[in-house]
């Protein structure tokens, strides 16, 4: 009995210093690297240091009062001064010369609003932004997309020693210096929980008022980009209370004004097009031939030449390409449904090769005489671009599913192009942070110029061929899917027809422009 006793005193005196302490040393397997928090400096604070650490924060929603949680005798308390949030955390962190940081050891919390952000939309979004483009290493840090709801988190990848983490909150009724309040923590070993609570009621939206165009406002986006000349809108009023994320209303609208395809007089035409060849023809054209000896629903054998090359086959992909110096043909060989074995057969030598039901469904394309790809990464915290011997060329920390990620990959004006939810990269070159844009969506090609709409503060604006015009306007419906697809913006013609919101009305608009 003694004995037993003697070895229940151990384990939990083994428990209890495993959740009341962490040393500082590095942790077995995990390399130690530098990572930039320039954005700490550009938007946080002048003087917060270039290099942190993370911690996981958990929020509480409040009531309609300003109750203050109580902390725990152990703990502590931070209220920022404006009232709008408190954070319950360690009481041995120590205040520091900053208002919000705390220490302790290397360690430290902060805590703040993401005043910068204050425009962006969606939260997950406001997420994207600080792994992707304010951190500026997109590969070392990571989006947890999965979270939903009101919150989101950016933080440095598991490989990297000193991590640091942003757990970001949304407030609905807050005014955009506001509307993302964050809690920063850093740590080398283990995480600090601290409790986060909002104090102010969250029962309404904050809808801002919605400025006039003037000369002042274009004096100030001429400065981004040369303003589009020739531009015509026309605004159609709906019902009182209608909302495109709720109604299909483009039925509803005068027949003037619907898309073409959309009105009674259209008739749908099947166009005539060269059609690409099967993957099967490419495939048998190379040498190759997929056969099913068990039927065609069960995994097949690859022959090369009358050999046996995969005798576990789930599908094979090929493509082909034409080039000035020759064909380049590729074979991608998915071995297992849902798995990521697969091998590319590229000009008949055989690599191990990057595949994930994950991967965003775009076919590689030919730049500078090289096949670039589409992967998602195996932890599926990415989405990248690499090259036909798996080199990773670009890299996005992804803030919804990877297979939902990109919208478009292809080739104009001999640059490569990468249209994700919210961001376009061009050449590696994010045009959300070299134009300043908070969004970009419904980018595409009208007679090889690219169109898009995009966020910029408190409106959105339209680009056309490298010019710009602002928009009366705050939102615009996009990204809806199913029935309600049918309410998404059209863009043809030298024309963009879209529902759009200004201070909580929606209405129809017709754009045109030259």
């Amino acid at each position: 009995m003694k004995r037993i006793l003697l070895f229940s005193i151990l384990i939990l005196g083994l428990f209890i210093t495993s959740i009341s302490g962490c040393s500082n040393s590095t942790p077995n397997g995990i390399k130690s690297e530098t990572v930039t928090e320039s954005f700490v400096e550009a938007t946080i604070s002048e003087t917060t240091p270039t290099y942190s650490q993370t911690i996981i924060a958990t929020a509480s929603l409040r009531p309609e009062d300003t109750i203050i949680p109580t902390p725990k005798p152990e703990e502590q308390s931070y209220v920022d001064l404006e009232g709008w949030f408190s954070v319950i955390f360690p009481g041995d962190y120590q205040p520091t010369e900053l208002e919000n940081r705390f220490t302790k050891g290397s360690s430290y919390l902060e805590f703040g609003f993401l005043s910068e952000l204050g425009h962006v939309a969606g939260i997950n979004t406001t997420c994207a932004w600080l792994a992707n483009i304010i951190a500026e290493d997109p590969q070392n840090w990571v989006v947890d997309w999965s979270l939903g709801g009101e919150n989101c988190t950016a933080r440095t990848a598991e490989g990297v020693y000193r991590q640091i983490r942003f757990d970001v909150f949304y407030h609905p009724g807050a005014d955009p210096d506001h509307r993302y309040a964050y809690v920063k923590s850093t740590w080398s070993d283990c995480p600090v929980r601290p409790q986060f609570s909002w104090l102010k009621p969250k029962n309404q939206k904050y809808i801002p008022e919605l400025l006039p165009i003037d000369s002042k406002l274009f004096s100030e986006w001429e400065k981004i980009a040369p303003i589009l000349e020739g531009v015509t809108i026309q605004e159609y009023s709906l019902a009182e209370g209608s909302n495109p994320y709720r109604e299909m209303l483009v039925s509803s609208l005068p027949e003037e004004a619907k898309p073409y395809w959309a009105r009674d007089s259209y008739i749908p035409s099947t166009p005539h097009r060269t059609a690409a060849p099967p993957s099967e023809n490419i495939l048998e054209s190379l040498g190759y031939e997929l056969i099913h000896p068990y039927g065609i629903n069960n995994y097949g054998q690859l022959f090369r030449d009358g050999r046996v090359l995969f005798d576990s086959v789930y599908k094979t992909i090929s493509h082909r390409f034409e080039t000035n110096s020759g064909t380049i043909t590729a074979i991608e060989v998915v071995l297992e449904y849902g798995g990521n074995k697969a091998y590319l057969i590229l000009n008949d030598v055989i690599h191990p090769w990057l595949h994930s039901h994950q991967d965003p469904g775009f076919s590689p394309i030919l730049y500078q005489d090289e096949l670039l790809w589409i992967r998602a990464s195996e932890d599926w915290e990415h989405v990248q671009i690499v090259t036909s011997d798996s080199k990773i060329i670009s890299a996005f920390a992804v803030h919804t599913e990877p297979m939902l990620s990109t919208l478009k990959f292809s080739k104009w004006n001999n640059q490569w192009v990468w249209v994700l939810r919210d961001f376009v990269i061009l050449d590696g070159e994010i045009l959300n942070k070299s134009l300043g844009f908070q969004e970009i969506f419904l980018w595409r090609l009208i007679d090889e110029k690219p169109a898009y709409f995009f966020r910029k503060d408190g409106r959105v604006g339209f680009s056309f061929d490298g010019k710009i015009y602002p928009l009366e306007y705050q939102h615009i419906a996009h990204y809806m899917c199913c029935g309600y697809s049918i309410n998404n913006p059209s863009i043809y013609d030298n024309s963009a027809r879209f529902f759009a919101e200004r201070e909580g009305v929606w209405y129809y608009v017709i754009l045109e422009f030259k």
